[in-house]
């Protein structure tokens, strides 16, 4: 019990702080210094590059650090377990603080730009977009903060067990700070990343809108095509000459084929990936973002991808119409009409592979946020529902 009180007692010394020290304390004093006061890690670097009376002292205080975390794990894993222990020793390291920073600074670089995009009325949503996907730190920090979940997780468990005692709390409370840090730098990565959805979705809409009348003639066509081809192949039934009538037949079929095709390959036709990246960004700004602070933002985003999914559904239905009008596209109709009218399926798909996301990356402290999750994909599908009946 004194080992985990004297483990708790000196507040302990970053290796910034632990740096200047170096150079204003002398020897002795340095090695006065508590060894649980000792940063948890003396970069080798560090010893390498100090002068000759102090590289001993180094090496002698690196020695304590080794120590005492030997002593400090072998005095956890006696009193609370392998678990508990390991989750202990990871709460002192420390390591999330300076890749969120690192993050942020890539991020605030990236926003600095985009305002002046913005200014100069030079944007470009979808290039902005593949940068911000580029940072692979973003997934670095996700599962960062699923390890820190984890942990917090079995610390909490061992404290409905065991109770709580001072060196658990300061376990508990460092994960829970680094967690939030984590937090703060993902939810200002989602600040830029919905202003460039938004806009990148409204630029979409718009230009789907733009071509109204251009994809209202392509169906007409289709419609045409479709009872000609109905035409002839009756007409092939009581022919009397068949080459003919099946002639005119494939002649249909293949441009109606080839209507499909341009339509498929225009540009205001929504990809699928592009749908499910929109929503990837709508749902995590409503996940990480402060809803008083951000709600303008979060609700234009909402409405943009309420249009777009609208729209998204009617060019999968009308798809799966054609589909089931001309068996000849070697589709079984069935399936590739309950793979197409996706709407609200689609809606709730995607929510049931964020929950499995959010569990793997979060562990047992997945709980708050997956209590988060269900209340967007509630007022999602609420606004949903609300929008397609206008």
């Amino acid at each position: 019990m004194q080992a985990a009180q004297a483990m708790s007692k000196s507040p302990k010394i970053s290796l910034p702080m632990f740096r200047r020290m170096l150079q204003s304390m002398t020897p002795e004093q340095l090695r006065q210094l508590p060894a649980e006061s000792l940063p948890d890690d003396i970069p080798l670097d560090l010893i390498e590059e100090a002068p000759p009376e102090l590289r001993e002292l180094l090496e002698d205080l690196s020695f304590s650090v080794s120590s005492r975390q030997l002593s400090e794990w072998d005095h956890d894993l006696k009193t609370f377990g392998r678990e508990v222990a390991s989750a202990i020793e990871y709460a002192g390291q420390h390591r999330p603080r300076s890749a969120a920073e690192a993050f942020d600074s890539a991020v605030e670089e990236l926003s600095a730009q985009w305002r002046q995009q913005r200014r100069e009325d030079n944007l470009d949503e979808v290039a902005f977009a593949r940068r911000l996907e580029r940072l692979g730190s973003v997934r670095e920090l996700q599962d960062e903060a699923g390890r820190l979940g984890r942990a917090v997780s079995t610390i909490d468990a061992a404290i409905a067990e065991q109770g709580e005692n001072e060196r658990i709390r300061q376990a508990r409370e460092q994960l829970m700070q680094d967690f939030r840090r984590i937090e703060r730098s993902l939810a200002s990565y989602h600040a830029l990343s919905i202003d460039l959805v938004r806009r990148e979705m409204h630029r979409k809409r718009n230009e789907i809108e733009a071509h109204a009348f251009e994809d209202e003639q392509l169906q007409k066509r289709l419609e045409v095509l479709n009872q000609r081809l109905q035409k002839s192949q009756s007409l092939l039934r009581r022919s009397l000459r068949p080459g003919v009538a099946r002639q005119e037949r494939e002649r249909l079929e293949t441009r109606i084929r080839e209507l499909l095709k341009e339509r498929e390959e225009r540009e205001w036709v929504i990809d699928e990936n592009d749908m499910t990246r929109w929503f990837d960004s709508v749902v995590d700004a409503n996940l990480y973002l402060d809803e008083n602070k951000h709600a303008q933002s979060l609700r234009d985003a909402r409405m943009q991808l309420f249009k777009l999914l609208n729209l998204f559904c009617q060019q999968q239905e009308d798809a799966a119409q054609q589909v089931a009008r001309n068996p000849f596209l070697q589709l079984d109709p069935q399936q590739a009409i309950e793979f197409l009218l996706i709407s609200e399926r689609f809606i709730v798909g995607y929510f049931a592979q964020k929950r499995k996301d959010l569990t793997r990356w979060l562990g047992g402290a997945a709980e708050q946020k997956l209590r988060e999750l269900d209340d967007v994909q509630a007022n999602i599908l609420s606004e949903y529902k609300k929008h397609r009946s206008r």
